[in-house]
């Protein structure tokens, strides 16, 4: 290895990132060899603990990439078949929706799946879930497709657990120990894990401001754990073809995505696993055919590139609070370390000259108007000759794009945001440019959707609470406790699942649904790229004389059924039951958590407010909620 470009590369990266930060690691492969690798920050946020090169990190969804590949080495073996049924190998598969049938393992592979999205339930955790396949096949049991398999192309976790469960049952091993075997240790990327598996001499980082490591049972969506000089191990092995055949390997290299609109330019390229195959980038050159693949969890950004041109692999991996573009950062490294060789792969920045000339009236009247997201919303204004673009996912009106001026067909800010509008079969949608040299949906406006039925009407303002949360799960935390159904006042047929978030650390999300009967939503976004990743179809029943709704994987309870005050005495848990009481007004609680328990509290608006796994000081709650969840057999001292 280079010694000398591994410190340079390392200043560079710390010159990068927010001095706060927790960690940040790099490598790089060329011609095979190890060329440079660096490590920033600390292991935990503990000065005494520095970041070192061995350390792990969660790449999320690179591991789609591994799991690809082990798909793959079970073809070659003549076990599976790209283009069979997913159902010819888990007869245990089945959904709310014929069509699922129609699903192959190749459609897993390449996000077309049609499937959800993303089983939310114990995807991420503070320990390892032995359970959770079933979890996964109960999710799809009562889950329905947002398009018919083969449609179009958008980002889907849910077919990459598919494929897991799919290899798991051919093979006969989990995921992990099949990857150990004929993919990592042919390599010696003895380093790459799962989480339920960490490797011996080797530490793994925690993001300084997490209650502690996250696992992600999701293995083959998002749960791999490596230092990077084993990613680039691994993304060298496609270079050389030394795990999986060159025929493979193409196979995996070929865009498989279906655009929708055709003006998407992203999703073509996607290939099997990979986000890009012809990756490039804004700011070098890295010839044709490069490989590409992002991951992010809770508390990691990681990136994997692999260019054949120049025969390098490279990865990056960090704590979102570097504040740094990781996929920027990769790209800077691997320029500089190319020049230290004597090649120059940079591409100057260019200064635009543009004309912006009036927005055309027809523009303003079809596009002005409110739009979704998967999880949020926005709203599109015009004002004079200049477009602003607002979040309005919480009520409020926050800046996500103000002032763009337009320009033949397109919109361009200060800052070098550049956007646009597409209408295509009778929708419209607002789309995006981003730093792969890409023009990708984000947005579908929300118009000609069916009304509201008097069943949906009056469930605006009733509030659940998920009911059957874990202890260990990490979102259950952050924003899926509480969910408020809401009407939404601006457009018509919408009402919109908004699931409380933790002021602190939580992400706000709204849900949008639309009506398909009384008792199920529809999932009416239908762009690829990620513009519709994650939809779900609510379903409502009725349980023991009180509402319940189903989504995302998890079951949530009319809290109007559930007032029970909270006392004091003893709560005692039952592992997959959530237990929630309402704290009387002037009353404050004072709770012993048990090791094998969890406590949320929420105010009187229901944010939550109090993590017992994330500690910290019990703010006032008179008026609001406790929610207890446990190991069977936990048990909670009350005193208010």
């Amino acid at each position: 290895m280079n010694c000398t470009l591994s410190e340079k590369l390392t200043n560079l990266v710390r010159e990068a990132v927010s001095p706060d930060l927790t960690a940040i690691s790099f490598a790089l492969m060329k011609d095979g060899r190890e060329l440079a690798a660096g490590a920033v920050g600390t292991l935990d946020g503990r000065p005494s603990h520095p970041a070192k090169t061995t350390d792990l990190y969660n790449i999320g969804s690179i591991s789609k990439v591994y799991v690809t590949a082990a798909v793959m080495k079970l073809v070659e073996m003549g076990k599976i078949d790209l283009d069979a049924p997913v159902v010819q190998y888990l007869p245990r598969f089945k959904m709310a929706d014929p069509r699922y049938k129609d699903i192959t393992v190749r459609m897993c592979l390449c996000h077309q799946s049609g499937l959800p999205g993303t089983h939310w339930k114990n995807g991420f955790t503070y320990a390892w879930i032995d359970h959770y396949h079933e979890d996964v096949y109960d999710y799809f049991a009562h889950s329905r497709l947002k398009a018919a398999p083969g449609t179009y192309t958008t980002y889907c976790n849910d077919g990459f657990t598919l494929a897991e469960m799919v290899a798991a049952e051919v093979s006969g091993m989990a995921l992990s120990d099949f990857l150990r075997k004929y993919i990592l240790a042919p390599i010696g990327a003895f380093s790459t894990c799962a989480s339920d598996r960490l490797p011996i001499g080797h530490d793994h980082v925690v993001m300084k401001t997490a209650p502690g490591m996250e696992y992600l049972p999701v293995v083959g969506a998002g749960g791999i754990n490596s230092d990077m000089m084993d990613v680039c191990r691994f993304g060298n092995s496609f270079l050389t073809h030394s795990v999986l055949s060159a025929e493979s390997c193409a196979e995996m290299a070929k865009p498989h995505g279906l655009p929708q609109p055709p003006q998407d330019t992203f999703s073509h390229y996607l290939g099997l696993g990979w986000d890009r195959v012809a990756f490039e980038s804004k700011i070098c050159d890295l010839g044709e055919g490069v490989l590409m693949k992002s991951g992010g969890t809770v508390q990691f950004l990681s990136y994997l590139i692999v260019s054949p041109k120049y025969n390098l692999a490279a990865a990056i991996s960090g704590t979102p609070d570097t504040k740094a573009d990781h996929l920027t950062l990769l790209c800077r490294l691997i320029t500089e370390a190319l020049k230290e060789e004597g090649t120059d792969i940079s591409i100057p920045p260019a200064a635009p000259q543009r004309d912006f000339s009036p927005i055309p009236a027809d523009i303003k009247e079809k596009f002005a108007g409110y739009y979704a997201m998967p999880t949020s919303l926005s709203q599109v204004e015009f004002e004079g000759e200049k477009l602003n673009v607002w979040n309005i996912t919480t009520g409020e009106k926050q800046p996500l794009f103000t002032g763009l001026q337009y320009c033949e067909g397109r919109f361009y800010s200060p800052q070098g945001g550049e956007l646009g509008f597409v209408e295509h079969n009778g929708f419209k949608y607002l789309f995006m440019s981003n730093a792969m040299k890409v023009f990708v949906p984000a947005m579908q406006k929300i118009e000609n959707l069916r009304p509201l039925t008097d069943a949906w009407k009056k469930r605006d303002g009733r509030q659940y609470y998920f009911c059957d949360a874990m202890p260990d799960d990490i979102i259950w935390g952050m924003s899926t406790a509480i969910c408020t159904l809401k009407v939404f006042p601006h457009a018509e047929g919408v009402m919109l699942a908004c699931l409380q978030a933790n002021p602190d650390n939580g992400m706000p999300m709204v849900m949008p649904l639309a009506v398909e009967n009384d008792n199920v939503s529809r999932m009416f976004l239908n762009a690829s790229a990620s513009a519709s990743r994650d939809q779900f179809a609510a379903e409502f029943y009725e349980k023991d004389g009180t509402e319940e709704m189903y989504l995302c994987g998890m079951r949530y309870r009319d809290i109007s059924y559930n007032k029970q005050p909270l006392e004091t005495g003893d709560v005692v848990a039952e592992y997959g039951k959530t237990q929630i009481f309402a704290i009387p007004e002037g009353k404050q609680p004072v709770v012993y958590v048990p090791e094998t328990g969890r406590l949320l509290l929420t105010d009187a608006d229901l944010h939550i407010v109090y993590d017992s796994y994330a500690g910290g000081s019990v703010p006032a709650v008179s008026g609001g909620y406790a929610l207890f969840t446990g190991q069977t057999g936990a048990r909670f001292s009350v005193l208010l």
